[in-house]
């Protein structure tokens, strides 16, 4: 997961490349294989304000889930199933 104070496109592809490429994914997968993790999630942490909040929706098909968390804590999760 990616945790921003701001909206940066770059970090939506990153996340994206990352997910998508075999050879990170296998070696995350046989780094953790004593503790059966069967599936990684990329993310983006932003804070809850319309202004981050738009333009990372409109990106969400790069990554999994977006939290948006405002400044009391209180978090909300978008998640990209919900969207496609």
């Amino acid at each position: 997961m990616e945790n921003k104070s701001y909206f940066c496109l770059n970090d939506f592809i990153k996340l994206n490349r990352l997910k998508n490429d075999k050879v990170y994914s296998n070696d995350l997968y046989k780094l953790l294989k004593r503790l059966n993790v069967d599936e990684f999630k990329y993310g983006i942490g932003i804070p809850n304000k319309n202004e981050y909040l738009n333009s990372s929706i409109s990106n969400i098909s790069y990554v999994d889930f977006i939290i948006a968390v405002d400044n009391d804590g209180v978090c909300k999760k978008y998640l990209k199933k919900d969207f496609y």
